[in-house]
């Protein structure tokens, strides 16, 4: 025995018959393990092909070392190039791949297969699913063809998941289906198991409590996301959503009268304005207690002259021991943008950095907002506080969010995030025109 399903809500999804099975909806309930597992039921037959899809590569990683650990001692070999395919010994394939963008449906045109397995379906789009899932044919009636996916509320296809699966997922919904209860529809309209053109969906919950293999610390790390993240994580609910207040209030931090003295870091961290928005530089500390204090936050709308200017005053204010970094575009006009303030800022001895944008303001904020909800953050008492606190209670339903961005740059900034080097690139030599204009003398 190389591998048993927990008993449950895991073993009841391996067992559904459904054609398109989901399941999980809170973290750790064993969504990446089944999925991994959802194969060794086809292994044996040389025409089985499973297809493993994340949304972006960079996530498959942490998939394939699940297979390391399982596969082998079946007998698989593993090939990565040119693409990821595990082959049993029956010459049964899984491939692990991703589908990024929409039209990477296309990649898949000529290809058949057996099962598809969805992890993180809510990371995909309604397009990228329905368009896979079209792939899923074959001639062997001892195969399945059918999908199956595992998730967590939230993400860019929370909406469309909840929909397609609201019998299960949606407590207002007029004919609620149990947990592992078989639904048939045909496209969007509700059908019935003997019609040959409905097919039959399923949803099975699991939470952290139904996985005995995960370690009792995880729930604490999981109490420390924000409100939003928390409840879709542990509760696995799909009800609440990104909204005003939710994130924000200024209730929950203290207020100082004074800047702290003891410190362990502080930095300047500025959301440069782009088409019309604030420019928004916030000055935050923590201390050697571990407190996180919003000393001082700079707002204007102005000519990127204006801006550059309030840029360079505050610094001057700040003390050239305070670095200055600054939120990077992407592409070449972003590096451009942070080192040309590097040059002007560095002759006057203040460091500058760049950090290149990475996740989503949600997100990038879930770690100011657990902060603040716990009593760890602190704002200096000032004039700016009151349209400081409207933007961050008004996050993301506000018309700005400027506040928020530079807010979650700085704390991140605090917490090690990496930076960009401003270095200036090495002064390239000085051409020898009059060797490279010899061979045209006399000419």
């Amino acid at each position: 025995m190389v591998w048993r399903p927990n008993p449950g809500p895991q073993t009841r999804f391996l067992a559904s018959p459904a054609r398109r099975g989901l399941y999980g909806g809170a973290a750790s309930g064993g969504k990446s393990a089944a999925l991994i597992a959802c194969p060794l039921r086809w292994i044996h037959n040389p025409r089985y092909r499973g297809l493993y899809l994340r949304r972006e590569a960079t996530y498959l990683g942490d998939a394939i070392d699940k297979t390391r650990a399982l596969y082998p001692a079946l007998g698989a070999r593993l090939v990565t190039s040119p693409r990821v395919v595990w082959t049993f010994p029956s010459g049964a394939t899984l491939w692990m791949n991703h589908c990024e963008h929409e039209s990477d449906i296309a990649n898949y045109d000529s290809f058949e297969f057996s099962e598809v397995l969805f992890d993180e379906l809510t990371h995909f789009a309604e397009k990228q699913f329905d368009g896979i899932c079209a792939r899923l044919r074959g001639t062997d009636p001892s195969l399945p063809y059918w999908s199956r996916a595992a998730t967590n509320p939230g993400g860019v296809g929370h909406e469309w998941v909840f929909r397609r699966w609201g019998a299960w997922l949606d407590p207002q919904h007029p004919n609620p289906a149990a947990p592992g209860e078989l639904r048939w529809y045909v496209g969007r309209e509700d059908g019935s198991p003997g019609d040959p053109n409905a097919l039959s969906y399923t949803f099975v919950p699991a939470k952290i409590e139904d996985n005995p293999h995960v370690a009792r610390t995880y729930r604490a790390e999981l109490m420390g996301l924000d409100p939003v993240r928390r409840e879709q994580l542990l509760a696995g609910n799909w009800l609440v959503r990104p909204a005003a207040g939710k994130y924000f209030k200024r209730t929950w931090v203290r207020l100082l009268d004074a800047r702290p003295t003891q410190v362990r870091g502080r930095v300047r961290y500025w959301d440069l304005a782009a088409g019309g928005d604030w420019a928004v530089g916030v000055l935050m500390s923590v201390t050697d207690e571990g407190l996180f204090v919003v000393e001082h936050v700079e707002r204007l709308r102005g000519s990127p002259g204006e801006v550059r200017e309030a840029v360079k005053r505050t610094a001057a204010l700040d003390g050239p021991g305070v670095p200055v970094v600054l939120e990077q575009d992407p592409g070449q006009a972003g590096k451009d943008q942070v080192f040309s303030y590097a040059v002007e800022l560095g002759a006057e001895g203040f460091a500058v950095y760049g950090r290149p944008k990475r996740t989503d303001k949600i997100t990038a904020f879930g770690p100011v907002s657990s902060q603040a909800q716990v009593g760890n953050l602190a704002v200096v008492r000032g004039p700016w506080n009151g349209p400081y606190f409207d933007v961050l209670e008004g996050f993301p339903e506000g018309d700005h969010d400027d506040d928020v961005d530079a807010t979650s740059g700085a704390h991140a900034v605090l917490c090690g995030a990496p930076l960009t080097d401003p270095s200036p690139p090495p002064t390239p030599p000085e051409p020898d025109l009059s060797r490279d204009l010899s061979a045209f003398a006399g000419r």
